[in-house]
């Protein structure tokens, strides 16, 4: 399949994602990856990869949660250099960003003082 924003998946990507997410053929992990990259909204997080800020942005498979950091890379193409998964620490960062997101929204009460 063409996709108009190529990049360039990492075999090491391909590996973390079948030992962290799913065990899928190769083609199938590229395609689900490219299919997220084409239009994946704000970064979840940002890392500091071989001397420069890179995005990391969420995917999910089935019921699954991972992460996809993109940074420069060598050729063209940005690079996804591996994938993190639900054993990481962004995806704690995340989880805990999303349940003070909900706890404030129903005006729970934070450190013993009312939040808005």
């Amino acid at each position: 399949m063409h996709f108009e924003r190529p990049f360039f998946i990492a075999p090491h990507a391909v590996k973390q994602f079948k030992k962290r997410v799913a065990d899928l053929p190769a083609a199938d992990i590229i395609q689900l990856i490219q299919s997220i990259l084409q239009d994946p909204g704000l970064p979840v997080d940002v890392e500091y990869r071989d001397g420069q800020m890179s995005p990391v942005f969420r995917g999910q498979y089935g019921a699954k949660a991972f992460y996809i950091p993109v940074s420069k890379g060598k050729g063209p193409w940005p690079t996804v250099p591996t994938i993190l998964g639900e054993e990481s620490v962004i995806h704690g960062k995340y989880i805990r960003g999303k349940l003070n997101c909900r706890h404030q929204k129903r005006g729970g009460k934070k450190n013993g003082k009312q939040t808005l």
